[in-house]
């Protein structure tokens, strides 16, 4: 996927509608509803293949021939709400992730969450200029993919209901998927769960849940997730992250060691609610912005709401 020179204007900068953020890039829909790659300090940008490259979305065109909206679902059937090419990018991303930077020249893959119930994974890899359906929703399943994660050497899934799977889609050979836990039965009360990469080599289970006598009326959990035994294994909310603070939402979840951040607080998860995805999925109904829940104590507080502020918020970690 051929680089484009560094030109974008500030007023393009914000017509872009954010669904990620990966390894130093930010991942955004543009004008047409098409993912773009975009580098926020050198302004380079690495477009993605276009949305109608995926098989359940498909373009209207006007009698110039140029696309003027969409229709998606599994035979086309439905229609944005939102009219214009670019409505249908404003929440059809749930979420897209990187395994690597892309302006290292590695073989880059990206993944993406996406259609209106969360429920599809499509990929693409570097230099292919295609969108490739790696999983599709079952008939009359409730369930729904959540989040996305890459660690170590593969791409993690998990849906609400828990099943966590993982994903070889980097290399030449076609997808393969190993699903590590079948679900934890918890998912009724459950309104998200992220994936989080550590810097020692693990992989977290964050999950939140509804509690109405807790403040903002969620508690959050965190579990290790052991890959070779297949299982979770619950942590003290009190040394669940010791010195460490994680930050998760549309971003590619990141755990920062608050001895090189002495501004983070220890053992705290930073979420955002980005109006990008649907509240019921990533978000949680009635809070915006930032949030901060310490795991100790048990509190949640609240940062700056940027109310009508436009695009979505996400946390941004630059390479280092």
């Amino acid at each position: 996927m051929p680089w484009e020179p560094p030109s974008f204007a500030f007023w393009v900068f914000l017509e872009l509608k954010w669904c990620g953020a990966s390894h130093g890039w930010l991942v955004a829909s543009d004008e047409l509803s098409n993912l773009v790659l975009y580098h926020p300090f050198n302004f380079a940008t690495i477009p993605l293949p276009p949305i109608t490259d995926l098989e359940c979305v498909k373009g209207v065109y006007d009698s110039d021939g140029s696309i003027v909206g969409y229709r998606y679902g599994k035979r086309h059937e439905y229609e944005p709400n939102q009219p214009g090419a670019q409505g249908l990018g404003t929440w059809f991303y749930q979420k897209v992730v990187l395994s690597c930077n892309p302006s290292r020249g590695g073989d880059y893959t990206a993944v993406a969450i996406h259609y209106y119930d969360g429920n599809w994974i499509s990929f693409t890899r570097a230099r292919e200029s295609r969108w490739r359906l790696a999983a599709a929703p079952a008939d009359r399943s409730d369930d729904r993919y959540a989040d996305c994660v890459y660690h170590d050497g593969r791409f993690y899934t998990v849906t609400l209901h828990g099943v966590l799977e993982a994903w070889d889609l980097c290399g030449p050979q076609e997808p393969s998927k190993e699903v590590i836990i079948n679900g934890d039965r918890r998912y009724r009360g459950i309104h998200t769960r992220f994936l989080v990469s550590t810097p020692c080599g693990g992989l977290l289970q964050i999950r939140t849940l509804e509690r109405i006598r807790r403040p903002g009326k969620i508690e959050v959990e965190v579990l290790q997730v052991d890959v070779q035994e297949c299982k979770l294994v619950s942590l003290s909310s009190s040394t669940a992250l010791r010195d460490h603070a994680v930050f998760v939402g549309l971003n590619h979840s990141a755990c920062l060691p608050v001895r090189e951040f002495p501004e983070l607080r220890p053992n705290c998860v930073y979420f955002t609610t980005p109006r990008l995805i649907h509240h019921d999925n990533f978000g949680l109904p009635g809070w915006r912005g930032v949030g901060i829940y310490d795991l100790e104590n048990h509190t949640f507080d609240f940062g700056p709401d940027y109310g009508g502020l436009w695009p979505s918020e996400l946390w941004y970690v630059p390479n280092r």
